[in-house]
């Protein structure tokens, strides 16, 4: 279900129709490879600088890349057995992971058979018409809507382990090593759980040691190991616990 505030009662029917359905590539099923059409999510090579968030190659060296996979690029698969305790600090990181800057934009995985769908009647996708409803919590307003795209959108991008439930796709994470914040997509909870990708061994140091998100130590860790500009360290030190 999708969900945002507003201040003013609008119609938000035709934008919400067909929000979150960006794909970066999809393949023709049955015809592995071929491809249908081009989005624009990036690939970055492990350890590589994260440009994709960077502003410049300086603050790229202390924010590193880890699974931005992509179509037609190689990747590390794992040889044992993932250790449940991996997956699991992993997508505790991934609830509500911080960020300093949203983009409004999905990831679908390359790597997954595209979904069909059956459209209405008409044969008209726009003619969806999403169950909008209104909720007001301290004075906001906040309205959530529901497509059957939406809901299969979802059910695609959610992982659930041990009553915990991370829905991944639409954030990126932030995780403090040793000289450097790795960045990942939160779409990585998804290539180690079912598509064998082995991040870098440094990643899962990290992983496992970050700690609790948005935490004081958290904020420390990625000031001492982020990039020493004043932007990004107002924008950790702005970094406040959701409840």
């Amino acid at each position: 279900m999708g969900q945002f505030p507003v201040s003013v009662t609008q119609d938000l029917r035709p934008r919400i129709s067909r929000l979150c359905y960006a794909v970066s590539k999809r393949i023709e099923p049955g015809k592995t490879g071929k491809l249908l059409e081009e989005g624009p999510f990036v690939f970055l090579e492990d350890l590589s600088p994260c440009m994709y968030v960077a502003s410049s190659l300086a603050e790229g060296e202390r924010l590193k890349a880890v699974g931005w996979l992509g179509w037609g690029h190689p990747y590390t698969t794992r040889q044992v057995p993932l250790p449940e305790t991996r997956l699991a600090q992993l997508l505790r990181l991934l609830v509500d992971p911080w960020q300093p800057v949203l983009f409004m934009d999905t990831h679908e995985c390359e790597f997954c058979p595209e979904e069909t769908f059956q459209v209405s009647p008409e044969g008209n996708e726009e003619s969806e018409e999403p169950l909008v409803s209104c909720r007001e919590v301290d004075g906001v307003t906040f309205v959530e809507w529901e497509t059957p795209r939406l809901k299969a959108y979802c059910r695609r991008h959610e992982i659930e382990r041990d009553g915990l439930v991370v829905y991944f796709g639409a954030t990126n994470l932030y995780v403090p090593g040793d000289g450097c914040v790795y960045v990942a997509p939160s779409m990585i909870a998804h290539y180690v759980d079912v598509h064998n990708y082995e991040p870098p061994a440094v990643f899962w140091e990290a992983v496992m040691n970050c700690p609790e998100m948005a935490s004081e130590a958290y904020k420390q860790a990625l000031i001492a190991n982020g990039p020493a500009n004043e932007d990004w360290v107002g924008a950790v030190r702005h970094i406040t616990r959701h409840t």
